[in-house]
């Protein structure tokens, strides 16, 4: 099944630095791939205004992780809300200045989370009543466990998991226990029995499901793995513990690297990379999909890029309408943002989005990055999939 829109050309773009972590070891396996599959028809899901050029990824440490890009964004479908004509008293105004008055903000409540330890790292985890699946969650490159409780878009995840029944949990690499680590927190790619993070992770989930420990889910309880970026390749890796026997995968602008390996075990997965992801995430997931020929068991949805709003910067704390109006028209001056609030250019790339940000709205720097990231459909996981993301993982359960 393909639903798809028109296409929109747009810039290619270069990560300047990791920001869910890219590595040269999924390149290489993309490498590999194009030209060596079949093509069949197409078994994806294209949700999105947008088909775009995914250049070159980045180099990561010079470990052979994964993925695809740069940074995040959110929940559900785009808000069309500023720089449009308003109606006030049945006469059309210009919003100029002012926020929308139909911008409706949709900041989040924080989550809450509990911290424990595995073997030797760190997790943290919040359960819920009668729990219907385990959700592990794998930050990206660079980042850590409370990756997943407390940026923009990964948090939106996390509060659908949790209002659907399910327990939540995200580990930090073994590479948080190493001091001189810096921003290289690459997940290991060992293999079973040689590969720490994966002991980890075990534990982890021995720990949750233990009577005698936290007992936050039942023994027995399904798994569900959703890894981001490098989290990614390390939720493809896990995959293959066969005493796991995986229900089902969401994989968040990854190459998924353990998924393309000879042999390798394939739960259901659905696979969500941006459509302007600088990396090789939408060529590589659409290639498995078409491998696996089966939408019910490998599911592609592709994030569309979608303009920025007064009312979808208000998704980042500390940024009300009225703030999200001036922060868009800064950024509509300097050129960030065209007619149609459309980005010109990555904002994972080129960081000059951020000179034209009012003073007020600079200690929200990174997470403005994550969202605007995700708006360009870059290298960014998004919430706006929420909904179907979790029907299909539902539907495996």
């Amino acid at each position: 099944m393909r639903v798809s829109t028109e296409n929109r050309d747009a810039p290619r773009s270069t990560l300047h630095e990791e920001t869910w972590g890219i590595g040269l070891g999924d390149l290489d396996a993309g490498a590999k791939m194009r030209g060596t599959w079949t093509r069949t028809k197409m078994l994806a899901v294209v949700v999105g205004l947008m088909a775009c050029d995914h250049g070159a990824g980045s180099k990561d440490s010079g470990s052979a992780t994964e993925d695809s890009g740069t940074a995040t964004e959110d929940s559900g479908t785009a808000t069309e809300d500023s720089g449009t004509a308003t109606e006030d008293s049945g006469t059309a105004t210009e919003d100029s200045g002012t926020a929308d008055e139909s911008c409706v903000e949709q900041a989040q409540a924080p989550l809450s989370w509990e911290e424990a330890t595995a073997l030797e790292s760190q997790f943290v985890y919040q359960g819920v009543d009668e729990p219907i699946a385990l959700v592990l969650m794998f930050h990206g490159g660079g980042g850590s466990m409370e990756d997943h409780f407390e940026r923009v878009d990964p948090a939106r995840i996390t509060a659908e998991a949790l209002r659907r029944g399910m327990a939540v949990a995200s580990l930090n690499s073994v590479a948080h226990l190493d001091p001189d680590a810096g921003n290289e927190l690459q997940w290991e790619e060992g293999p079973i029995g040689s590969n720490p993070d994966l002991d980890e992770t075990l534990e982890m989930i021995r720990k949750l499901s233990s009577a005698d420990e936290l007992d936050v889910v039942p023994e027995g309880t399904p798994i569900v793995l959703i890894g981001t970026s490098n989290g990614g390749s390390m939720a493809s890796r896990v995959a293959q513990i066969p005493s796991l026997q995986v229900a089902v995968t969401a994989i968040y602008i990854s190459n998924a690297q353990a998924f393309h390996e000879s042999g390798a075990v394939w739960p259901p997965m659905v696979l969500i990379p941006g459509a302007q992801d600088p990396g090789l995430a939408q060529e590589t997931n659409t290639q498995l999909s078409e491998r696996i020929d089966d939408p019910s068991e490998a599911l592609l949805v592709v994030n569309p890029a979608e303009p920025v709003t007064d009312a979808l910067l208000t998704r980042v704390a500390g940024i009300d309408c009225e703030l999200g109006m001036t922060i868009i028209e800064g950024m509509t001056a300097s050129g960030w943002l065209d007619d149609a609030a459309m980005l010109s250019a990555d904002p994972s790339a080129d960081r000059s989005w951020a000179d034209s940000l009012p003073t007020e709205a600079m200690a929200a720097r990174p997470q403005l990055q994550d969202l605007l990231t995700e708006a360009y459909a870059g290298h960014a996981p998004s919430g706006d999939q929420n909904e179907i993301v979790f029907e299909f993982l539902e539907s495996h359960l």
